[in-house]
């Protein structure tokens, strides 16, 4: 992911994309499971700098992610979202769901 964020030469196909993010969603609940919170942190960074390429086929399953989120994994989500500013319209919708916690709602919302 490293070499991503760097532009060092690494391309990704489409399709990777969303193995990737997958496979991040993956890693973000176990790293949760365990209350590994620098490593939800990350994981969130990276599926949040994925999603730059509004990534359609993955944006349901990211967005059924954070809708689930709640107590300290709603606060690093939410922290991690405030750096991402640029994506925050894709998910607008959860800016209005009841169910999804204040904390991510809250920095949606700022989007609007």
């Amino acid at each position: 992911m490293l070499d991503l964020h760097s532009d060092a030469g690494v391309t990704l196909e489409y399709g990777d994309v969303d193995v990737l993010v997958t496979w991040l969603l993956v890693i973000a609940r176990n790293a949760e499971a365990i209350a590994e919170w620098d490593l939800l942190e990350d994981t969130a960074e990276s599926i949040f700098y994925l999603d730059h390429w509004d990534r359609w086929r993955v944006q349901a399953d990211i967005r059924s992610w954070m809708a689930s989120r709640s107590g300290h994994s709603a606060s690093v989500v939410a922290a991690a979202l405030r750096r991402n500013p640029e994506i925050l319209t894709h998910f607008d919708s959860l800016a209005i769901d009841r169910d999804v916690d204040h904390r991510i709602r809250q920095v949606l919302g700022s989007a609007a």
